[in-house]
């Protein structure tokens, strides 16, 4: 997976955003992000903010898993904090399968979320 910049993007249950106002759906589906290469850890950034067009203060939440498609057995959960007007990083680092796929949604179900960026570990060095 190669590593690209940009600004955050609000996920809508539609899969849109109203760019000029920034205003999004109440429910946000889950996202799941297939990888061309099997890696070792993946992580996501989460950016937490509360504001009157948008609330992404509720904790988001990533899962890794040993198969395409957000499928195969699930290699690991874990969900950010939460909070307001905050960044909040998680990630995992698989020593029992190789990661081909990693799936973000809320932790609460049917609240927004948005991320920043991610990452990837390609390797592990034990």
């Amino acid at each position: 997976m190669e590593q690209r910049r940009g600004s955050a993007r609000h996920v809508t249950a539609d899969g849109q955003t109203d760019r000029r106002t920034g205003d999004q759906t109440p429910c946000c589906p889950q996202v799941t992000l297939d990888l061309s290469a099997p890696v070792a850890g993946f992580g996501v950034c989460f950016i937490h903010v509360n504001q009157a067009s948008v609330n992404t203060s509720n904790p988001g939440r990533l899962r890794i898993f040993d198969s395409p498609g957000g499928q195969g057995r699930c290699i690991g959960e874990v969900a950010s904090e939460g909070g307001t007007n905050m960044i909040d990083f998680v990630g995992m680092v698989s020593r029992v399968a190789p990661i081909r796929s990693a799936v973000v949604d809320s932790a609460v179900p049917g609240t927004s979320y948005s991320v920043g960026g991610y990452a990837v570990l390609k390797q592990r060095r034990d």
